[in-house]
């Protein structure tokens, strides 16, 4: 999200005011959660997560959509739709717990009664892309992040029914503390 969302604004703040250090933190959003709680962090931009703590104010700024992406390696899947079942016939790569995109991924299929067999989990989702661009498999990725490489045919998206759902992602701050 610092990637997508923050960069330009950081930039922008960054310019105005020079002299003002400014912390950024890539941890699991449940750790910046708590930091957040601690006083560690003023602000924090991050997937939304279902029960949010009521003393979180959450506005939310944005959607993010998850897709499966392949590379060449993976072309008869090209414009056609897959079962996320049949998709089990491909080695399957996902990041790892404690990932927000995997787990509403997770969430979904127990939801739909889908059984998903993971070949090889991965930590980072950038390190994930890049497999999934030496053919390793089938990646979960969010599809904003993906997008210059699905602009440049590195990757493309693999179209399933049911479709993946999407998450919000939002400005947290602690309630009144602005």
């Amino acid at each position: 999200l610092a990637r997508l969302f923050l960069m330009k604004y950081l930039d922008k703040f960054h310019k105005e005011y020079p002299n003002v250090g400014i912390h950024v933190f890539t941890d699991p959003s449940r750790v910046m959660r708590k930091m957040l709680k601690d006083g560690t962090l003023d602000i924090l931009i991050a997937k939304e997560e279902l029960n949010e703590d009521e003393d979180l104010e959450v506005q939310k700024i944005g959607v993010l959509h998850h897709c499966f992406v392949a590379s060449d390696y993976f072309a008869e899947l090209k414009n056609k739709v897959i079962s996320l079942q049949d998709l089990n016939e491909y080695p399957i790569l996902l990041q790892k717990l404690p990932s927000t995109t995997r787990e509403t991924f997770d969430r979904f299929c127990k939801n739909n009664n889908i059984e998903i067999t993971t070949k090889l989990e991965i930590a980072s989702a950038t390190l994930l892309e890049d497999f999934v661009k030496i053919g390793l498999g089938v990646g979960l990725v969010t599809k904003e992040f993906a997008q210059k490489d699905l602009d440049a045919c590195n990757l493309f998206e693999v179209e399933t029914n049911p479709s993946l759902p999407s998450t919000n992602f939002s400005l947290i701050t602690l309630k009144n503390s602005f």
